[in-house]
């Protein structure tokens, strides 16, 4: 009994029907379905990483979410969640594409960070730091504002 119990809790289609996996696998496309999962999450790891150097706080929810943006930039018509070979394949040959998008996300993200600074600090004090720049580079940052 104990045998047939612990055989009915292994199963995948017991495991499909709690949520534990997504769906069952057919033994001969196995090894298809974990090269593009693996490929697929080794790319999002490697921008995950990128993106906690930028700024620590942001979780992997909302970088899952912007990826999930990303790519429906790509293909509106699959799924994020569910097509790893889809999504492995858009990391790899679109590169240049998420680089952009990466690239644009850490300029908001800093952005976010510096106005989050400057929120909490005097007039005086920024007119300060303004002041310790080079000439050179208070007149880039003038230029940049009367834009």
């Amino acid at each position: 009994i104990a045998v047939q119990f612990a055989d009915l809790h292994d199963r995948a289609g017991r495991m499909a029907a709690k949520g534990v996996i997504r769906k069952e696998l057919r033994w001969a496309e196995a090894r298809s379905f974990f090269y593009y999962r693996v490929k697929r999450r080794l790319a999002e790891e490697h921008l995950r990483k990128q993106m906690c150097l930028v700024d620590a706080e942001v979780g992997r929810q909302e970088q899952t979410e912007l990826f999930a943006k990303w790519f429906a930039l790509f293909d509106a018509q699959a799924d994020y969640a569910t097509d790893d070979k889809k999504v492995a394949m858009w990391f790899e040959e679109n590169a240049e594409e998420v680089a952009q998008h990466l690239d644009s996300w850490k300029k908001d993200a800093e952005a976010r960070k510096v106005a989050g600074q400057l929120s909490s600090v005097s007039d005086d004090a920024i007119v300060a730091a303004l002041q310790s720049l080079s000439v050179k580079r208070r007149e880039q940052l003038l230029a940049k504002l009367k834009q």
